[in-house]
């Protein structure tokens, strides 16, 4: 009820996702190639029907 009343039109999130490594060090990884982060971005980005290119503004948080 309040948002309706702001001045911004809102803001949605289309898509998220999260990626946590297996293992403690990188020695450990079975792939060193490819990071929790590329997962779960690459998740992110099917949910959200999006790519790359079409992002303005990216907040990460870990």
């Amino acid at each position: 009820e309040r948002a309706n009343s702001l001045p911004n039109p809102p803001v949605y999130i289309l898509g998220a996702a999260t990626g946590v490594s297996d293992h403690d060090t990188i020695w450990q990884a079975e792939r060193i190639t490819t990071t929790p982060v590329a997962i779960s971005a690459r998740k992110a980005y099917e949910m959200a029907g999006y790519g790359p290119r079409d992002i303005q503004l990216a907040q990460f948080y870990d």
